[in-house]
């Protein structure tokens, strides 16, 4: 399965300098607020996309504009995704993808005049297509309808309506028989005993992991970012999303990278990650006067810090 192996990031926002390394199959970025975890997401979709020249996701939306949305920010450029907004010194991302260095800059002190520029050879063929197809589900996405109209289409050509309708019956208990999206731009459930509901009818989880799914279907070996998917979930919920998708995407080759603020996430990750023999690791996140600190922690040592009453999202508490 190829994977991203590590980032390496210098003057991007609040980080002067920093490296994450040592990326599983599933990945799951922890740490105080102003950590850096959004940053760092935020990075490996730039660096996707400079060094692909591909600005599009799965759905077409501009990856590196949708970050900039998140962050009501008008301008991929605005001079604050400089750290300290130095200008002219730029900045730059650097990766490694199955054993490739990839890597890109941005370049031009005037804002009209800023471009990203890949560093180093053009990727290999397979390391591209993994790069390019990288699309990212954050906060904002639990409620943009836009992700139903741009993709409904794809999936009825691939009949993934019916994954869709069965994931959506095992996760939430009901008992749909059909999912459909109607002219007035709706995702719809139809059931067997009764009339048709919007999605939306059945509660703010139900949409939301929806949404998420209805991106997470057309991916195929490259990489699925979602921040922090449980926000919607209850816990008994959040732990058949987080099997579901773990067992996806580890019959589709597609590596996770997942945010979360909760001890329930974390754990639902971690355990079903487990269940679908993937190889998960925990990244403790600290920003210290620009520097990017990253622990690194397997499954054994997150239960065995767990034993022992220490909360793994509080690494940053102690020496």
């Amino acid at each position: 399965m190829l994977r991203l192996d590590s980032i390496k990031i210098a003057r991007f926002r609040g980080i002067r300098e920093g490296e994450v390394a040592g990326f599983g199959d599933v990945n799951i970025l922890v740490g105080p607020n102003n950590a850096g975890k959004s940053t760092v997401t935020e990075a490996i979709a730039r660096l996707a996309a400079g060094v692909t020249g591909t600005p599009a996701d799965l759905i077409g939306r501009d990856r590196v504009q949708h970050y900039c949305d998140q962050r009501n920010e008008r301008q991929v450029y605005e001079d604050q995704i400089w750290f300290d907004y130095m200008q002219s010194a730029g900045f730059s991302l650097d990766g490694e993808v199955g054993g490739e260095r990839v890597g890109m800059q941005i370049r031009g002190e005037r804002p009209g005049s800023r471009t990203a520029v890949r560093t180093g050879e053009p990727p290999q063929p397979a390391v591209r297509d993994f790069l390019d197809r990288i699309t990212s589900f954050l906060p904002r996405d639990a409620f943009d309808p836009q992700i139903e109209a741009l993709s409904w289409q794809r999936i009825m050509q691939s009949g993934a309506d019916a994954v869709l309708t069965d994931a959506v019956n095992t996760l939430f208990g009901i008992k749909a028989r059909d999912v459909s999206f109607t002219p007035d731009a709706r995702l719809w459930l139809k059931f067997g005993d009764g009339p048709a509901r919007p999605v939306g009818v059945e509660g703010s989880g139900v949409q939301a992991a929806m949404r998420c799914l209805i991106l997470f279907t057309g991916l195929e070996k490259t990489m699925f970012i979602a921040e922090e998917p449980e926000s919607h979930l209850h816990v008994r919920a959040l732990q058949a999303f987080a099997r579901h998708l773990c067992s996806c995407a580890r019959q589709r080759e597609v590596q996770l990278f997942l945010t979360s603020h909760s001890i329930e996430g974390i754990q639902a990750f971690l355990s079903g990650a487990e269940e679908a023999g993937s190889e998960a690791v925990v990244f403790h996140l600290n920003l210290d006067k620009g520097l990017l600190t990253a622990r690194h922690l397997k499954l054994e040592a997150v239960r065995a810090l767990d034993r022992l009453g220490t909360d793994v999202r509080d690494l940053h508490l102690y020496a």
